[in-house]
């Protein structure tokens, strides 16, 4: 089976080191006041970003790029763990109940219980890892929400401020709502007719005649929306093949095509209907920039509150 492209580790944004050898005896790498960062915890880490890192860079840059990585993890676990401090020490708690949530949201990404325990494994941790990882997230979050979000509230004017400075982002290209009707390409001994071929011209015949689209999109079509009557939605140019945006964004609202050929099959278009290009108004996307904002100013502000700790924590890295 082939590994899932979602990991653990991807799910757990609080952590963010080379594939060292399973032999090596765990070590204490830096100490956080009563706490300590060990070697496990940084290679669970840095696995991944040094695979990935060994595929893009070779000898001293390779070096660099290592070292880098390895002392701004250290320096990120360093940190959490100064927040997770601070959270048990505000009296933050969490609920078992929201620790059983997150673990089950990560088990629906997987087809089983087998397969989310070897990805576990593939990153390096059991469930008893997951759930003391999922515990300290929510920690900080509790602390953030407790200490930090006061500190982090969006204006309005704040928000009108940012649209207007960002007001390229917020625009919108023509899309168009089409139905396709798609009759897959059929293996033959190039000496028969081309079945494929013959019904995609008799249903367009019939469409010409007066048959409705999405009907016989429903009962022939061997595309992905035939039981929507072949209805793909609105898409902006380049969000589909080539063939088809060619002829489907030069069709008229309630016009249908003559048959076009792609790779996979012969198809037939109903242009349902078009919108034009446009700039978004504020307030469709007022909401969406006051999250962006909170979150960077509380990001800001979390940056604020660790080296505050740092100042009065005791650490010690390890050489």
């Amino acid at each position: 089976m082939k590994r899932f492209v979602f990991t653990i580790l991807a799910f757990l944004t609080t952590l963010v080191p080379v594939r060292i050898h399973a032999e090596v005896v765990d070590q204490i790498v830096a100490i956080v006041n009563d706490d300590i960062v060990t070697f496990s915890e940084l290679k669970k880490v840095l696995n991944p970003i040094y695979m990935q890192y060994e595929k893009m860079y070779e000898g001293d840059e390779l070096v660099e790029k290592m070292v880098k990585a390895r002392n701004e993890v250290l320096q990120q676990l360093i940190s959490n763990k100064l927040l997770t401090q601070a959270a048990k020490s505000k009296g933050v708690t969490v609920d078992p109940k929201d620790i059983d949530e997150r673990i089950a949201q990560i088990k629906e990404r997987f087809p089983g219980e087998d397969a989310m325990t070897k990805a576990l494994a593939n990153d390096g941790l059991t469930l008893d890892n997951l759930k003391k990882n999922i515990e300290e997230q929510l920690l900080v979050r509790g602390l953030v929400q407790q200490e930090l979000a006061h500190k982090a509230m969006v204006s309005p004017k704040e928000v009108e401020t940012f649209y207007r400075e960002h007001i390229g982002d917020f625009s919108e290209g023509e899309t168009i709502d089409v139905c396709n009707i798609l009759i897959k390409h059929k293996k033959r001994d190039p000496s028969e007719p081309d079945k494929a071929w013959e019904m995609i011209n008799n249903l367009h015949k019939e469409i010409k005649g007066g048959a409705n689209f999405e009907v016989m999109a429903q009962r022939y079509s061997e595309g992905p929306n035939a039981d929507k009557g072949g209805d793909m939605g609105f898409f902006p140019r380049g969000s589909m093949m080539k063939e088809i945006e060619d002829v489907a964004f030069n069709m008229k609202a309630g016009e249908v095509s003559e048959v076009i050929k792609t790779e996979l099959g012969y198809h037939i278009l109903f242009l349902k209907a078009r919108k034009a290009s446009r700039q978004i108004p504020l307030t469709e996307v007022s909401k969406d920039i006051e999250k962006e904002l909170f979150q960077q100013k509380i990001e800001e502000a979390k940056g604020e509150y660790v080296k505050d700790l740092r100042q009065k924590a005791y650490i010690k890295i390890m050489d």
